[in-house]
């Protein structure tokens, strides 16, 4: 393969289309070779998440952790995330274009650690995940993933300080041995450590159901369900049959988050355990559950106006969350 670089413009380009920073560590020193990507860009009170057009992807610091990434428009600003080696990333809002440097400063993060047992013994080779809370696209760190050793210890570097997380197994690695609970934490300050003594591998649950049109049609082939876990990130995913039968396993006893798509059709409100978002059903699997019914109607699925929620609506989606996890009777088809 032969890779063909072109000279960037930067150093043509009028100031104002220019954001200019430098990344330091918690002592102010330089950080070279830290990776700088754009996420989001600021046009005066709006804000664009994504598909990013006219933007430099990417930028890495120099030998005095200086960065430059090229811009299409004045008067914008920047949000970026910066990840360096051994050290903890970060998300840093509005990098406003122009001749200003903006110092971006990391931390050496916190080191979280813990083992993984089932009866009594360490567990290898299993994968703990550890992602962050707050799911907000300004401020989501993403997640963290790492097997565990022979001891069936496992050990995080550099995670973010002062920051909500949950630390889970993920359900593909633990499904021949079990599951593992997810665990909610919050960190502490830079350079301090967080033991989370043993997690125990239990006996996983099973999900399974059937997918049924309300018309009665055959489903098409190549049919899919997804089923995330709700505070974890974490997901399966399982085939449709040609009858609708479906099956999920190794899950813990958590709440969960059920989603297909069918062309044509979108799930019906007959589902007890509805989202009122529209895209998928919601509640907790605290037992083997055997016969699911998702029913699907016709029709293309109105989204809700959110800005019309009222107090009573989020209570209800909160309840559906924390009840067991339904489809819709036997007796509703149409």
């Amino acid at each position: 393969m032969t890779l063909k670089l072109r000279p960037h413009d930067l150093d043509r380009r009028a100031p104002e289309l220019i954001v200019r920073g430098r990344v330091v560590d918690d002592e102010g020193r330089p950080v070279a070779g830290a990776e700088v990507w754009p996420f989001a860009i600021q046009k005066g009170n709006s804000t664009q998440f994504g598909g990013l057009t006219g933007v430099d992807a990417l930028a890495v610091t120099d030998a005095q952790g200086a960065f430059r990434l090229g811009v299409a428009e004045k008067e914008v600003a920047l949000h970026v995330q910066v990840e360096a080696r051994n050290l903890a990333r970060r998300k840093f809002p509005s990098l406003r274009a122009g001749p200003t440097e903006h110092k971006l400063q990391l931390g050496l993060g916190v080191t979280v650690m813990g083992k993984v047992v089932k009866d009594g013994k360490p567990l290898p080779g299993v994968v703990i995940g550890l992602a962050h809370q707050n799911r907000m696209a300004e401020k989501f760190l993403g997640d963290q993933k790492i097997r565990t050793d022979d001891l069936g210890q496992f050990l995080f570097r550099n995670v973010p300080a002062n920051e909500g997380y949950v630390v889970y197994g993920l359900m593909e690695s633990c499904r021949l041995h079990g599951a593992i609970k997810a665990q909610a934490m919050h960190l502490g300050a830079d350079g301090t450590r967080k033991d989370l003594g043993v997690l125990t591998m239990e006996a996983a649950l099973r999900l399974a159901g059937r997918l049924v049109l309300s018309d009665d049609r055959p489903l098409p082939t190549g049919i899919r369900m997804s089923l995330s876990r709700e505070g974890p990130w974490d997901s399966q995913v399982a085939e449709v049959a040609a009858d609708g039968s479906f099956a999920f396993t190794g899950l813990p006893a958590e709440g969960y988050s059920l989603r297909t798509k069918v062309p044509s059709y979108h799930l019906s409100s007959k589902n007890t355990s509805y989202d009122l978002t529209g895209l998928s059903l919601v509640g907790r699997v605290d037992k083997d559950i055997t016969a699911l019914r998702v029913l699907l109607e016709p029709g293309v699925p109105q989204r809700p106006d959110f800005s019309r929620f009222t107090s009573t609506d989020f209570q209800k989606m909160e309840r559906r969350r924390n009840h067991a996890l339904e489809g819709a009777p036997a007796t509703e088809t149409k």
